[in-house]
Parts: C-alpha cells; structure tokens; sequence
C-alpha cells in the first residue's frame, strides 16, 4: 500500500479489529480516520479555500458539509442516485472504496463530488458492491497498531526504495569491472 492508502488503512482496516460493529460499512466507519489524514485533509481543503477568498464563514459550512456527509456515505445503502451519482458520491459508489479487492480498493476517492473520480480515472461502481471490505494488509493488532501502521509502512517503503538503489549501484559497478 503507498502514499494516502496507508493513512486510509487505519480507517478500512475493519477485520482486524475485535469490534463487530466494525465488519460493516457504518456510519462509523467515518470516524476511523488516522489522525494525520484527518490534519491533512483539513489543512490542504481550509488553505486552498482561504487562497480562493472563502470567508471564513464558509470554510466552517465546508468541513461541516464535509464531516456530515462523509458520515452518510458510509451508511449500508443501496443508493446510488440514479443520474445524480454523476455528480454526487453515493453510499453505493463509495462503498467499493473499500473493497477489499485489489480493483476497486484504488478507485473512489471523492467524498462529496463523484465528478472528480471522473477527471482522476479512479471511479469504479461495476454494480453492487458485494466483495468483502477492509485491507489486505497486516495492519496490527488494535489501536496502536491502527495508528503506527502508516510510519511503519512508509520506513519499509524507504528502505526498500534505498535497498534498490543500492543493487543498482552495485549491479552497474559489477558490469564495469
């Protein structure tokens, strides 16, 4: 898992938790955020309206707009409103955002407009959503091991990529001797 997916796998990381609750898509489900996705999609969306000229009074109505319909999209719904999901994530729509598989795990990022799925090539609603969710990833056990995963994740990747770099260097070093 790269980049953000590993700040989104605290909050899709429902098996490995020890809450029932927690096999379903719920209205919970929206408040599983990782604390550094939340500071981040706060930060970026509040600077990018400020930069606009939103008054402040706006920025206030966005994050609550933001908040309250995240918390809907997570609803178990079947709905998909019809032509309006061109425009409007649904329940349905976003609930393959968190399939467990590999196809459309990638896809559905908006959280208000499906538009911008459109424009990014990430949307995906094939039908119903029926594949089982969460991630595929061992996250680690509760809490802690929800919050850590992001940094352990991204040091791997870091050794990984500086390990790569090394073979590199020494393959070309090989090849000249």
């Amino acid at each position: 898992m790269k980049g953000r997916g590993v700040l989104e796998a605290a909050r899709r990381a429902a098996r490995q938790t020890q809450i029932p609750l927690a096999l379903y898509l719920t209205w919970l489900t929206g408040n599983r955020f990782h604390p550094v996705n939340r500071l981040v999609t706060t930060v970026v969306d509040n600077t990018a309206l400020a930069l606009l000229g939103a008054p402040p009074w706006a920025i206030a109505v966005n994050e609550l707009i933001r908040h309250d319909y995240g918390e809907f999209v997570h609803a178990d719904l079947p709905w998909t409103y019809g032509p309006l999901g061109a425009i409007f994530v649904s329940p349905a729509m976003h609930r393959w955002h968190h399939a467990r598989d590999v196809t459309g795990a990638g896809s559905n990022f908006a959280t208000v407009f499906s538009i911008f799925d459109r424009l990014f090539g990430t949307l995906h609603v094939p039908g119903p959503c029926r594949v089982p969710l969460g991630v595929t990833d061992d996250i680690g056990p509760g809490a802690m091991g929800q919050l850590t995963y992001p940094f352990r994740s991204w040091a791997t990747d870091a050794f990984d990529r500086n390990d790569q770099a090394s073979e590199r260097v020494a393959a070309s070093l090989r090849i000249r001797t």
